[in-house]
């Protein structure tokens, strides 16, 4: 991280609701080997919500690579007032390598 976020990508935009469930996806390499620093910032209409700020590995290994707490505000605080947000991680296996047949004319 060097000290600056990179954005890595962002799920669509839902409106009209205070309880949205995104369905876009970010995929992220996992390194187990490394500590990888992550964070989800909650924006509505331009207006910064608050963010969520963890580790890859601690997401994944938390109990149903899931994890449910309030978001973090500019204030630096974690509060109900800020929101709440559930995160979940999915780990997808690099499919097997196919093989490739070659045939002889």
């Amino acid at each position: 991280r060097n000290g600056q976020w990179r954005e890595v990508g962002r799920t669509e935009v839902l409106e009209g609701t205070l309880d949205p469930k995104f369905l876009e996806r970010v995929p992220l390499d996992y390194r187990p080997e490394e500590k990888q620093d992550i964070r989800f910032a909650v924006v509505s209409d331009d207006h910064y919500v608050g963010s969520l700020e963890i580790t890859l590995g601690d997401l994944i290994k938390a109990r149903r690579s899931k994890k449910t707490t309030y978001l973090k505000g500019a204030d630096g605080l974690s509060s109900s007032l800020h929101g709440m947000i559930i995160v979940t991680a999915e780990v997808i296996h690099p499919q097997a390598q196919k093989k490739e047949e070659y045939v002889e004319e």
